[in-house]
């Protein structure tokens, strides 16, 4: 499932990102990247997401320089879509930070 990537090795292109595609929620939270159900006692990860043209996530080192903010958005990530990512592209959530 993991995307082909941009020329920019900063960013990432998602396949789809449409929390209406999901069958049968049973939460009100999604992973951006797969679209399954979460719980939300047990968010780790996030990524900023572009969706001003194709949905994109964006490398957190450069969110700083990234010209396009107001269009960012930070969106939970499961743990499996995490490993198939990457850390690096993702924020971490550790323990006591809420």
């Amino acid at each position: 499932m993991l995307n082909k990537m941009e020329k920019n090795k900063n960013i990432k292109l998602l396949k789809f990102f449409c929390g209406d595609f999901r069958k049968d929620p049973k939460t009100p939270i999604f992973c951006a990247y797969c679209q399954k159900d979460l719980n939300p006692k047990k968010l780790k990860y996030f990524a900023f997401l572009d969706f001003s043209d194709a949905p994109v996530i964006i490398d957190p080192k450069l969110v700083d320089k990234y010209t396009k903010k107001n269009t960012l958005q930070v969106c939970p990530i499961g743990s499996k879509c995490a490993k198939e990512l990457g850390e690096e592209w993702l924020l971490k959530l550790n323990k006591g930070e809420e």
